[in-house]
């Protein structure tokens, strides 16, 4: 059963992090199948993909730097957004100078505009 925690999916890789967010996971479809797949090298710098480091500003008054990273390499504290998060699900795909709307983690509303796509980091 694949939403068992501790299952391994592709590349032996525990799955159970994924089925842990269904809300996310859900808006996260919703973003994907609207998503255009371009070859690896193809993507503009200026877009937010994973491993993407993105300066933006939310809220109007509250900068901040985030790297968009896995579900299992999130670290919020240190900037580390997983793709799975509110946030994350909002950055992805955003091409420099958009601003998006997005509700955190206990359904406040919050506006985010990107100013800067840092090249993406190897190691995602």
């Amino acid at each position: 059963d694949v939403d068992a925690a501790g299952d391994a999916g592709p590349c032996g890789l525990d799955t159970s992090l994924t089925y842990a967010f269904p809300r996310e996971r859900a808006r996260l479809g919703e973003v994907l199948a609207h998503a255009s797949v371009a070859p690896e090298g193809t993507v503009p710098r200026t877009i937010v993909t994973m491993g993407s480091t993105v300066i933006c500003r939310v809220d109007t008054d509250r900068a901040m730097e985030v790297t968009l990273v896995y579900p299992w390499d999130a670290d919020p504290d240190h900037g580390l957004v997983s793709v799975l998060s509110p946030l994350g699900i909002s950055l992805l795909g955003l091409p420099v100078g958009s601003d998006v709307d997005w509700d955190d983690e206990d359904g406040l509303p919050h506006t985010l505009k990107v100013y800067e796509v840092l090249p993406g980091r190897a190691d995602v």
